[in-house]
């Protein structure tokens, strides 16, 4: 067994699915924690955790940026993406990463993405409903693409049960004000940071500079007291990015197609293309049910 834990590790920091194949019979269950601790190497070299002790074979795949062995893993086997490792479940590990693809991968699935804000263990409190989510994670990290992934109707997921069907073009995205464990908005911390990207991102994704914090101070009032000078100009006027500009700048124009994303088509006409679809497959599954029914 410890030879085959070695193996399955070793194939997933390298993205060996055809290793895994031999390894792993299709339709295991592989939510097991392995055991001692992993240098982890990441395709963009870019660590935040240089190492991981006892992960599971998702979280070790993601923070080794291994996306197609994370889509392989997820289409062939039993996977629970609700696990935490530590104090973190799959979702934060993809956050503080380079690679925003393995996130995009698990926001197809619909379950995943109803508990998009799946708290941080330790910041879980029983006197308010003060939480740290994944989008505190990545605005912390000042990753640009998840925060957009976390924010804006982008990825529609796919359908596992009647009723996400029935709901499946319905995207989930953050609670974007959402007060983490210190009692902070996204926007507290992307302007604590004086990141002004991140600012324009987070009112792009309709966050209000007005919320205050448990000190009572909103991003709004942190701006001018610091004489943030451009963060201030952004949260007064609502200077936002426009969604083309977003998925343009900070995704691949593969990942686009491949998620089917149009920059230049507004989101009410993509959800009536998606309904379009939607009704095609309805009229194919009818016709299939009405077949069988025939041969019974």
């Amino acid at each position: 067994m410890e030879f085959m834990d070695k193996s399955f590790s070793e194939a997933i920091i390298n993205g060996n699915n055809q290793s895994i194949a031999k390894l792993v019979p299709e339709g295991s269950e592989i939510n097991k924690c392995f055991h001692g601790e992993f240098k982890i190497k990441s395709k963009s070299k870019k660590n935040v955790f240089p190492f991981i002790t006892d992960p599971t074979p998702i979280v070790l795949c993601i923070l080794c940026e291994q996306s197609q062995t994370l889509k392989y893993l997820l289409e062939k086997y039993k996977v629970d993406l609700f696990q935490y490792v530590g104090e973190w479940a799959p979702i934060h590990y993809a956050c503080c990463t380079e690679s925003y693809e393995c996130l995009a991968i698990m926001l197809k699935n619909k379950s995943f993405q109803q508990k998009i804000d799946i708290p941080i263990l330790s910041s879980i409190n029983e006197t308010n409903d003060f939480k740290t989510t994944a989008l505190h994670v990545a605005v912390t990290n000042k990753r640009y693409s998840q925060v957009i992934l976390l924010t804006q109707n982008l990825i529609y997921a796919k359908a596992t049960t009647a009723l996400e069907f029935l709901n499946q073009n319905i995207p989930t995205i953050s609670h974007i004000d959402q007060k983490s464990m210190s009692g902070n908005t996204a926007l507290h911390i992307a302007v604590y940071l004086k990141d002004l990207e991140m600012c324009k991102i987070l009112i792009s994704g309709e966050a209000n500079p007005n919320i205050e914090n448990d000190e009572n101070i909103s991003p709004l009032a942190f701006a001018k007291n610091h004489n943030y000078s451009e963060i201030l100009s952004v949260l007064r006027n609502n200077l936002l990015y426009s969604r083309d500009y977003l998925l343009q700048k900070y995704f691949s124009k593969e990942f686009l197609q491949e998620y089917k994303i149009d920059c230049d088509v507004p989101i009410e006409n993509q959800l009536k293309a998606k309904f379009e679809d939607l009704q095609s497959e309805i009229i194919d599954i009818s016709a299939q049910l009405s077949q069988l029914e025939s041969k019974l």
